[in-house]
């Protein structure tokens, strides 16, 4: 087996679904929880779809140029990224055609493996305003999908367990001041009455876009669920809006530009948008103490810092 293919198993599940295959790529960089390798068959022919065409499909007057094979190492990952992409985007997107995301082309519980249309576009630019208010809408409309929320577990109980994990696996990193000024904004000191959860895809930046060079596409659901608007900003506030303010304005300007939008934002208080970056915070810097990787403990300490200064500036519109 050459090394960029994957295993047996898979080979067969992809066989089954669009016959010979001419070539796999490799295309994560093995340090997550899923495998990922772009597919080209024998025909040369790619998986015909609607609209925007990636991790995910051909879009209108775009030549289809194959698929993507995900392989989730974990079970719950594969379950939510099944979720998603097969309930939540049946109705119109938010620019009023289909959802720009992967469609799901089959799937194997037996291997956790997700098979899905190649969307066309190229990666997205980090520092462009324009891609920002693209995703600011695509967000706010996520965010509004009438998807019920079938946790039993109050959100704020959630939270709050979420955040004391996340918090044991990195407490030895902080110093009593950082300690102090998280304990704060902790979710036992956060008034989430009337906040529900919503559609969250809970990885959202620059890492998980493309653009066509008309519209915004989104991939990588697998942390998706129902959660926290907010959790949907943190990636955000620690990184591509840190020096440039006005990729955040331009950002709320399309999650503000519809009443749904405006409706979330309105039931969160600045805490809540605060404890979120925290909780962001101390989940990068303790899987990052975990795998010995500098960026992610990097990225924590930044967002923790963020976090315990209330600097969320994206409310200021």
């Amino acid at each position: 087996m050459d090394a960029d293919e994957p295993p047996l198993a898979l080979r067969r599940f992809v066989l089954e679904q669009l016959g010979p295959v001419a070539s796999w790529r490799r295309r994560d960089d093995g340090r997550g929880h899923t495998r990922v390798w772009l597919v080209s068959t024998v025909a040369g022919e790619g998986v015909a779809g609607e609209g925007v065409a990636g991790e995910g499909a051909s879009g209108k007057g775009a030549a289809g140029k194959g698929a993507v094979l995900k392989h989730h190492l974990g079970a719950r990952g594969f379950a939510q990224e099944r979720e998603a992409l097969s309930r939540w985007f049946e109705g119109p997107g938010p620019d009023g055609g289909r959802w720009p995301v992967p469609r799901l082309l089959a799937f194997d519980v037996a291997t956790r493996a997700l098979l899905l249309e190649q969307l066309v576009g190229e990666a997205a630019d980090p520092s462009a305003p324009g891609i920002h208010e693209a995703a600011g809408r695509f967000l706010a409309a996520l965010h509004s999908l009438p998807i019920p929320d079938r946790d039993p577990m109050p959100l704020s109980e959630a939270l709050e367990r979420r955040w004391r994990g996340w918090l044991a696996g990195c407490a030895d990193a902080l110093d009593s001041e950082l300690r102090a000024g998280l304990e704060a904004i902790a979710p036992a000191r956060v008034d989430l009455e009337g906040v529900a959860r919503v559609p969250c895809h809970r990885d959202f930046g620059p890492h998980n876009w493309l653009w066509t060079g008309e519209q915004l596409a989104v991939i990588d659901f697998e942390h998706a669920r129902a959660d926290l608007p907010a959790v949907d900003f943190a990636k955000l506030w620690a990184g591509a809006w840190r020096s440039k303010p006005e990729l955040g304005q331009a950002f709320s300007r399309g999650y503000f530009a519809s009443s749904c939008g405006r409706q979330n934002i309105a039931q969160i208080s600045e805490g809540a948008f605060s404890c979120a970056l925290a909780l962001h915070g101390l989940a990068s810097l303790a899987w990052g103490m975990r795998h010995a990787d500098a960026d992610f403990e990097a990225e924590g300490r930044h967002a923790i810092a963020l976090a315990v200064a209330k600097a969320c500036t994206f409310l200021d519109q």
